[in-house]
C-alpha cells in the first residue's frame, strides 16, 4: 500500500490498450515529483503506462492493490486523452475514496482545464511541483481542505531538489541511457513553444551536484546520459565548469545535449567533447532565414548555423538537427528551403516535424485568431470528439496558399533527400557494421521512411 500513485498516461487507451508516446526513457518530471514525496515521508508508486504496456484495467488493478489516497496524473497536450480516460475510470471505480490531481505541461498552459473537467479531477497543479505537491498530498492525508487549482512554488536552489527516484521504475523497460538536467528554464520565446507556461525562471544546478547524480546512476546506464535542458550551453562558464568537473573526477561518461547554434564556439565544443559529449542537437526549425527569424523569432543566421555544424564535426561531435514545416506566412518556396537545408551540411540525423499550435505557445493564439482552431479545441480533443489518438487528430498549422497534403509531401521529400543520399547510406552502413542493434534500428527507420515518409530515427 502507498499514499500516492503517480501515472504517466499514454496518448490514448484504444479498446483499453495504450497507444504510447516515446517510452525510450522514463518520465523525468514524475521521478522528481516522487523523490520530493519520499523526502517528505510520503510513500509513492509510479505507473509509466506506455513502458509497462498496461491496459486501463491493469492500471485499475494496480490502484486497487496499492489503495492510495491520491492519484497524480502528469500530462502534456498529446496524452490528454489518456489522462482523461484514466481519471474517468479511476473515478468510476473508486469514487471519492481517491483524490485525483492533474499536473504537467498541459495544465500549466491551460489551468482552467481542471474546472472544465471537475467531475473527474479534484485538483490541478500548475508549473513545477516538487515543493507544492507534497503539501497538497499532506492536506489530503490529514483530511484538510485543499485548493482546486494550485500554482507550484518554483525551486530556486535546484541543489535542494532530491535526485529523481529512478528506483521506482524498471530500468529494463527503457534504453540504456539516463535523462538528466543541469538547468531549468529557457529565456527564448519561439513561436511554437509552450515552455514559458511552466516557468520563466532560469536556474542552474551546481556542477558538483550534477556530477554527483551522474556517479550514482553511472553503472545503471553504462555511463550514457542525455541532458534534457532546453538550452544546455545557455551559460557558457557553467558548461565549462561542468565539463571540468567530469574530467577531474575521471567520470568517463558519454553524453548528448540540445542547445542553440549561436551558443557554442570551438573551445567550448572541444572541452565538451573531451568531457564525453558525442552528440549535440540544434533546433534550427526553418531553413529559410526570414521564416526562422521574423516569424519563429529564432535569431539565427544561416552563416552561424553552418559554422557551428562545421565546428562540431571538426572536434568530433555528431550534429542532429530539428526542422519544422508550416509557419504563418510561409510560402511554398520557403517550405522547400527547409526541405533542402539539411543536405547542405554534414549532419548526423534530422527530424522534420509539421508545426502544431499547442496551448501555451504564441502560435496557438495566432491560430485561434485566424480561425484555424476553435476555442473549445482542447476539450473536444480530450473527449475524442475530434478523433482518437494525437497524430492526424490534433490540427497542423497550414499556411495560407498551402495544404496539409503539400506539407506531408514536403516532409517525405526532405527525408528522402537526406537519408537516401549515397554518401549518407555508405557512412551509416560503415557505422552499423560496429553494432547489430544499430543496424536493426536503421533498417527499421528506412522501412518507415519508404512506407510512411516518417523517420523512425531519433530525434
Amino acid at each position: 500500500m502507498v499514499d500516492v500513485v503517480l501515472i504517466y498516461p499514454p496518448i490514448t487507451f484504444k479498446e483499453g490498450i495504450p497507444e504510447t508516446l516515446d517510452v525510450s526513457r522514463p518520465p523525468l518530471g514524475l521521478l522528481y515529483l516522487a523523490s520530493a514525496l519520499e523526502k517528505d515521508d510520503i510513500s509513492v508508486r509510479i505507473i509509466d503506462v506506455g513502458a509497462d504496456r498496461l491496459g486501463i484495467e491493469d492500471v485499475l488493478l494496480v490502484i486497487e492493490k496499492e489503495c492510495p489516497s491520491v492519484v497524480g496524473i502528469s500530462s502534456m497536450t498529446p496524452n490528454l486523452q489518456g489522462a482523461v480516460q484514466a481519471a474517468k475510470e479511476i473515478k468510476n471505480r473508486f469514487g471519492d475514496k481517491i483524490s485525483i490531481g492533474l499536473g504537467g505541461a498541459h495544465i500549466s498552459a491551460d489551468p482552467g482545464f481542471v474546472n472544465r473537467f471537475s467531475s473527474i479531477f479534484d485538483f490541478g497543479l500548475v508549473g513545477e511541483g516538487e515543493i507544492t505537491f507534497p503539501k497538497i498530498v499532506r492536506k489530503i492525508l490529514n483530511k484538510e481542505p485543499f485548493e482546486r487549482i494550485n500554482y507550484g512554488e518554483v525551486p530556486v536552489n535546484l541543489d535542494e531538489v532530491p535526485f529523481p527516484a529512478r528506483h521506482l521504475v524498471r530500468s529494463n523497460r527503457y534504453e540504456k541511457q539516463i535523462s538528466i538536467m543541469a538547468s531549468r528554464g529557457c529565456p527564448y520565446a519561439c513561436i511554437f513553444c509552450s515552455r514559458l507556461a511552466i516557468s520563466k525562471k532560469i536556474r542552474f544546478r551546481s556542477v558538483g551536484n550534477i556530477v554527483d547524480e551522474m556517479e550514482t546512476c553511472f553503472n545503471d546506464c553504462q555511463g550514457k546520459f542525455v541532458f534534457e535542458d532546453d538550452t544546455f550551453t545557455l551559460r557558457r562558464e557553467h558548461t565549462l565548469q561542468l565539463c571540468e568537473e567530469m574530467l577531474q573526477r575521471k567520470l568517463g561518461a558519454k553524453w548528448s545535449a540540445i542547445t542553440r547554434a549561436d551558443l557554442v564556439d570551438e573551445p567550448l565544443l572541444r572541452k565538451m567533447h573531451e568531457a564525453g559529449c558525442n552528440e549535440i542537437t540544434f533546433g534550427i526549425e526553418s531553413g529559410n532565414s526570414r521564416v526562422r527569424n521574423e516569424v519563429v523569432k529564432k535569431g539565427l543566421t544561416d552563416r552561424r548555423i553552418f559554422e557551428s555544424i562545421k565546428m562540431c564535426n571538426k572536434v568530433g561531435i555528431k550534429v542532429n538537427v530539428f526542422l519544422m514545416l508550416g509557419f504563418p506566412t510561409e510560402t511554398r518556396q520557403e517550405l522547400y528551403d527547409t526541405v533542402n537545408f539539411a543536405t547542405k551540411a554534414d549532419i548526423n540525423i534530422i527530424g522534420i516535424h509539421l508545426t502544431l499550435p499547442l496551448p501555451g505557445s504564441p502560435l496557438f493564439n495566432i491560430a485561434q485568431e485566424e480561425g484555424l482552431i476553435s476555442g473549445d479545441i482542447v476539450d473536444r480533443f480530450a473527449t475524442k470528439e475530434l478523433g482518437e489518438g494525437f497524430r492526424g487528430v490534433w490540427p497542423v498549422y497550414i499556411p495560407n496558399g498551402l495544404s496539409l497534403d503539400e506539407l506531408h509531401r514536403a516532409r517525405r521529400i526532405g527525408y528522402y533527400k537526406f537519408y537516401f543520399r549515397p554518401k549518407y547510406i555508405m557512412r551509416r552502413m560503415l557505422s552499423d557494421l560496429k553494432s547489430w542493434q544499430q543496424l536493426k534500428t536503421d533498417a527499421r527507420a528506412a522501412i518507415n521512411l519508404l512506407l510512411h515518409g516518417r523517420s523512425g530515427l531519433s530525434p
